[in-house]
């Protein structure tokens, strides 16, 4: 199944393709055209959004724009429309009830560039008539100055200037009298000096007056329509996202209603079906079909080289790509299912950056998609593993194939290398697909075909191409003429074994018919041998309780015999365990407990046991989960089935130990030349004596060498917690073992 990530973003799709598939699309393109032209580039926008956020007053033109993206959504909200596009396009996240109507009103204050106009502000009527009637006085004694004999032969040939807000007259500075009246200023040259004549001194202070009002008052607006603006603020990004989503739709649009392509049918649990797809960017590209069935997930694309291999996969490709964007596509029919991601390999993959050739690279995106791939992903790769030896090409290929069959993802590939034809062809899961075409250089004239892998026919397509270069096919004849007889017959013995795998699955059938039957056999003859279980299973436990009282009988004599017989003894004894297996559920009797307080002891290491199947006392030597390791004599084995006799009970010591000693019981042994396995085996053969207290301590001389004696004796050591290993001081060739003093 797929994430709930990847579902809302398929429902998103289904949304455009249920607006694009609306009688009404051709209105709906033109509302859409007609409410979201909004002036202003990106980064103004940009601008704005940052001018919010630190809380800086915006400008006119800034003002303009964010007027502007309101009463479009306003626009949209209200017509009639827009229930096509509502699933797509939120418009609750604002009520135009919110919204102050000075700044809705505003808009209307504006021209198309963004400029505010103030003249048709009802707070302006007043300063704009006095501005009017002050420039025509202005004006009037302008003409009279100009007509007086001291600036007539001083003037330039324009008529006046402002400076400041004041009218000046330009007169030569060569011609200036103090007469004509004040400077205000001059040009970058000085040649021009603008005079302002003493008849226009108050009028031209009026001016100033009314234009500092007027900056003033624009000033107050401004504030005005940004503290209107001010509690927007938190809204505007949705806003924005609103028209880049807007912006989209409009987009798809315009892409469906310009091409004549499909809508696709969505289906999940459905196979894929594209009838007469063609890639968009070849003319005259002749369309075919793609088809697999819903449990059929690999293809291979085979056929000669220039045949239109790539030029067909790309189409897939850019179906699958229209699909995932909510796009038309280029097919008279698409019919998919719901999937994930799509990967698409194809042409010169090294790279440069990353100083990755093209083999690296490749196989790293390959296996980028295999580690995160899920159930219904798309694999592409054009010419797979081109770039490398083709028998482990092959090998390579094949095995991705199979691990994307495996996950039940789709996989798509197209190749020349003969052995992953073979390996594909041979099984009933993977799609074989044959290109075919008359044109060997473009491939744009091709036809897609099932049955046996196609042949490159490399050697032809070279021979026209060296024919139309050089004139002669010198080079192509003579690599054609060393082309086995064997291989030219590949393809045939191919076609054979596409007939004969027709009847291997008539066989198969006949097989799985047989098995079946074999399996109800199986079954009953499984029942057979249970019910012949409960009728013997008595008969069995009783040959179970001879073989434990012979091994009880033989443990007993042990303690009489000397160490070389007893040991003969302890291995006829753990021949006869072997054969018992520990059947603890037919153990013969309970044991009575030697001490009933004792028998609830949790056992720890050196308490002393009765083991209820070789009915033996020993010593715990280790306790691990609900089971514990013991020493029962010359047997070490782990057991279950047991009571404490008594806590922590050493047995007593012998008083001439080094009388009654058993001659093989040396205080020191030299294990350098023995095997690991030899070296344990006597290892433990001395846990007995030490424990048994025959002797006090064991020297082992393991040497240095490679280590390998030293490392298997100490880890034997690290499995039996009562014993200290050390180094002899000053001589890590030699270890002394011995008990330690807890218990």
């Amino acid at each position: 199944m797929l994430s709930e990530d990847f579902f809302r973003s398929w429902d998103e799709i289904l949304v455009f393709y249920r607006i694009l598939e609306n009688d009404n699309i051709k209105e709906l393109q033109q509302t859409l055209t007609n409410t979201l032209g909004i002036q202003g580039d990106h980064n103004l926008i940009m601008i704005i959004k940052s001018k919010l956020n630190d809380d800086e007053l915006l400008s006119f033109p800034e003002i303009f724009i964010f007027t502007q993206l309101l009463h479009n959504f306003f626009t949209l909200k209200k017509h009639p429309f827009k229930s096509l596009f509502e699933d797509f396009l939120n418009f609750k996240i604002l009520e135009e009830e919110t919204v102050p109507d000075s700044l809705l009103l505003s808009i209307n204050y504006f021209n198309d560039e963004g400029e505010f106009q103030f003249h048709k502000h009802p707070q302006f009527k007043n300063l704009n008539l006095q501005l009017i009637t002050n420039e025509n006085k202005i004006r009037e004694i302008i003409i009279h100055a100009r007509a007086d004999s001291i600036f007539k032969s001083s003037l330039r040939d324009y008529d006046f200037d402002y400076l400041g807000g004041r009218a000046c007259l330009p007169v030569h500075s060569g011609k200036y009298n103090k007469k004509m009246g004040n400077i205000r200023g001059h040009s970058n040259s000085g040649n021009t000096l603008f005079v302002e004549p003493d008849s226009l001194s108050d009028l031209n202070q009026e001016h100033v007056d009314i234009l500092r009002e007027i900056e003033h008052l624009k000033f107050k607006i401004l504030i005005e329509l940004y503290e209107d603006i001010k509690h927007l603020i938190p809204k505007f990004p949705e806003i924005i996202n609103f028209y880049k989503r807007s912006d989209i739709l409009q987009s798809k649009i315009n892409y469906h209603l310009s091409h004549n392509y499909c809508i696709p049918q969505i289906e999940e649990n459905n196979g894929i079906e594209f009838t007469n797809l063609s890639f968009p960017f070849i003319n005259n590209c002749v369309p075919n079909d793609f088809n697999l069935d819903k449990r059929l997930k690999a293809s291979l694309i085979t056929g000669k080289n220039g045949g239109g291999k790539s030029i067909y996969l790309k189409g897939i490709s850019f179906i699958l790509f229209s699909c995932t964007h909510g796009l038309p596509c280029p097919s008279s029919q698409v019919k998919l299912p719901f999937f994930n991601r799509v990967t698409f390999i194809s042409g010169s993959n090294d790279s440069f950056i990353n100083g990755e050739s093209s083999f690296v690279h490749e196989s790293t995106q390959i296996i980028h998609h295999i580690h995160n791939a899920k159930e219904n992903d798309f694999l592409i790769v054009d010419e797979v593993f081109s770039s490398t030896d083709t028998d482990e090409a092959s090998l390579l290929a094949y095995q991705v194939i199979k691990k994307c069959i495996s996950i039940n993802s789709y996989s798509l590939f197209s190749t020349h290398h003969g052995k992953l034809k073979n390996f594909c062809f041979l099984r009933n899961d993977i799609d074989i697909l044959k290109v075919t075409s008359d044109d060997d250089i473009t491939g744009q004239k091709f036809k897609v075909t099932r049955g046996a892998p196609g042949q490159s026919n490399a050697i032809s397509t070279f021979q026209k191409i060296e024919f139309k270069i050089l004139g002669s096919d010198n080079l192509s004849q003579q690599a054609n003429a060393q082309l086995s007889q064997a291989d030219k017959e590949s393809y045939s013995i191919m076609d054979d074994l596409l007939r004969k795998q027709n009847e291997i699955t008539r066989e198969k059938s006949d097989i799985d018919k047989l098995k079946k039957e074999l399996i109800q056999k199986i079954s009953q003859a499984e029942n057979d041998q249970e019910i012949i279980k409960i009728q013997f299973k008595e008969k069995y436990k009783r040959k179970m309780d001879k073989l434990i009282a012979l091994a009880n009988k033989q443990l007993n004599e042990i303690s009489s015999q000397t160490p070389k017989n007893a040991r003969k003894k302890v291995d006829a004894i753990n021949t006869i365990k072997n054969q018992i297996g520990e059947r603890e559920s037919w153990t013969p009797g309970e044991v009575n407990s030697v001490n009933n307080s004792a028998s609830l002891h949790i056992p720890e290491i050196g308490d002393q046991i009765r083991c209820k199947v070789l009915n033996r006392e020993g010593i715990v030597i280790a306790v691990k989960n609900n089971k514990i390791k013991a020493q029962f004599g010359k047997i070490t084995s782990y057991t279950s089935n047991f009571e404490v006799i008594k806590a922590r009970v050493k047995a007593p010591k012998k008083v001439n130990i080094h009388v009654c000693k058993p001659s093989r019981s040396m205080i020191s042994y030299d294990m350098r030349g023995k095997r690991s396995e030899e070296m344990i085996k006597l290892f433990l053969d001395i846990l007995f004596d030490l424990r048994s207290e025959e002797i006090p301590f064991v020297d082992i001389i393991h040497g240095h060498g490679t280590g390998a004696l030293k490392k298997a004796l100490y880890d034997e050591a690290k499995g039996h917690p009562d014993i200290d290993i050390n180094f002899l001081e000053g001589n890590d060739g030699c270890s002394r073992v011995q008990l330690k003093k807890s218990f």
